[in-house]
């Protein structure tokens, strides 16, 4: 009798060992990628969409969902947008779910991008105004065909080698994706520093 008890105690122990682990893993392999140097706003968006996913075919869904949901209202959205519309690597997705996402609209990309050049860089004049709407304009719509044969490049490399063609979206651009998403290189610096610098 005793046996059979602990057996199940087991099974049990072991079920919600693996339930456990189901909702950590995707939650641990995010951790891990964004402690990464280069990571981006838009690696950060990326991965609340990785999350969702994963979270989507969890036994807890409903809870967990609930919390990512939570948390994404709690962000500044349109510099997520902005970063995912700036970001090569995230760009094509960025132009097909605006297809589907009223949010992701030009009108509304060319609003995001005014207001975040207002706040990061300065007031347009008028002429700026125009040239920052034709600028977003062509970048939206991938009239950029040059750009493709730099994705290789780091995102930065990337907008900096853009800056003749596209100068007001590129400088705002660069503001953007060099907004820092951990502090995980900062913490590693000052554990260094620690072994030069002592109290002593």
């Amino acid at each position: 009798m005793i046996s059979h008890l602990i057996l199940l105690w087991m099974t049990l122990f072991f079920d919600e060992l693996l339930e456990a682990e189901e909702v950590l893993r995707p939650l641990s392999k995010a951790s891990f990628i964004m402690q990464h140097d280069r990571s981006t706003l838009a690696d950060v968006l990326n991965m609340f969409g990785l999350l969702y996913q994963s979270f989507q075919k969890s036994c807890h869904s409903t809870k967990l969902l609930s919390l990512l949901e939570k948390r994404w209202k709690q962000q500044e959205q349109p510099i997520f947008l902005l970063a995912s519309f700036f970001d090569p690597k995230y760009v094509g997705m960025f132009r097909t779910m605006s297809r589907f996402k009223r949010n992701l609209d030009i009108t509304s990309t060319i609003q995001y991008c005014l207001v975040y050049y207002k706040k990061f860089v300065v007031d347009l004049t008028g002429a700026e105004f125009n040239q920052m709407s034709k600028e977003v304009n062509d970048w939206y719509n991938d009239h950029v065909k040059a750009a493709t044969l730099q994705v290789s490049f780091t995102p930065t490399e990337f907008w900096k080698a853009l800056q003749g063609r596209l100068p007001l979206l590129s400088r705002l651009a660069l503001f953007v994706l060099s907004i820092v998403v951990q502090t995980a290189t900062c913490e590693r610096l000052f554990s260094t520093f620690g072994h030069f610098a002592t109290k002593k």
